[in-house]
Parts: structure tokens; C-alpha cells; sequence
């Protein structure tokens, strides 16, 4: 019994590339694909991404038209924790001084430990990692309820 030939998708090309390290030639699969919108220049947006696999490269594409026709597709971004933070804080319009400083004051710890960090590189685990990590304030300085650090890190973190 033969076996049929799948043909590929428009979006993905085969190419072949020479392997550096080896000086070899091989084989890889780049992906074209509508990413639709972009929500900030209203322009079109294209993903274009290198795959070792036929598999893989299909996978994405299925994963990334999926996104784009829900609209939740997030492109790649190399901004800082520091500069989202920075972002967040200037955005707060309309809060007195103290609130600021407090906010500030807040998110210094994600900054100091996570500044330089893209900030897609994240995970929960990070965050989680430093909530355990902040010492805990006496319960006379809480007020009741939460610590107002824990809040302000969901809030930065998303």
C-alpha cells in the first residue's frame, strides 16, 4: 500500500537552511500566517516563525488562525517588567501622592527581582515564587485583610 503525499498549506513553505554548527544543509518549515488586526496601528499583522517539524509548523498555524479569528492573539514582545510597571504607574491618573508612592512602593519588589525580564516570560510560578518570598508584615501595620503588596502584584501581573 502507497502511501499519499499530504501537500502543505499555503502559509507554510519548506525550506532548507545550512545547520551552523554542522555546515550541513536541513530541512525547516517556515510559517506565513494573518495574525489579523493589530490593536494599536490598525494595520495587518503576519506571524512569521521557523519549525523543525511539518507537525509543528501545522500546529501553530492551527493555533494562531484559531486566536486571530477569536481575536485573542498576543504577538511577541520584548517589553520589560520594569517598563510595564513603569507604564501601569503613570497610567493611574487622578491618585494623590501617597497613593502613588504606595503603588510604587508596592511594586518595587517584582521590579528589583524581575525588571529586566520580558515580561511574556513570566509565569505564575514566578509570581508565586516571590509572594513567598516577601517577608510578612506585622498584623498591627495590615489593618485587616490582605497585605496591599499581594494586591498590587496581582494587579501588575495580570
Amino acid at each position: 500500500m502507497a502511501s499519499t503525499r499530504r501537500q502543505l498549506p499555503p502559509q507554510i513553505k519548506k525550506i532548507e537552511v545550512l545547520d551552523r554548527t554542522t555546515g550541513k544543509t536541513v530541512v525547516r518549515y517556515r510559517l506565513a500566517a494573518s495574525a489579523g488586526i493589530n490593536a494599536e496601528t490598525g494595520k495587518r499583522q503576519q506571524v512569521l516563525r521557523h519549525y523543525a517539524t511539518e507537525k509543528a509548523a501545522r500546529t501553530a498555524l492551527a493555533e494562531i488562525t484559531d486566536a486571530a479569528t477569536k481575536g485573542t492573539f498576543v504577538p511577541r514582545r520584548t517589553n520589560t517588567v520594569r517598563e510595564v510597571c513603569e507604564n501601569y504607574i503613570a497610567g493611574r491618573h487622578k491618585l494623590r501622592a501617597t497613593s502613588k508612592a504606595k503603588l510604587e512602593y508596592d511594586l518595587q519588589p517584582l521590579i528589583e527581582r524581575y525588571g529586566d525580564e520580558p515580561v511574556q516570560r513570566l509565569t505564575k510560578a514566578h509570581i508565586d515564587e516571590l509572594v513567598a518570598d516577601l517577608p510578612v508584615r506585622p498584623a498591627s501595620d495590615r489593618r485587616g485583610g490582605w497585605p496591599g503588596w499581594v494586591g498590587s502584584l496581582r494587579l501588575a501581573a495580570g
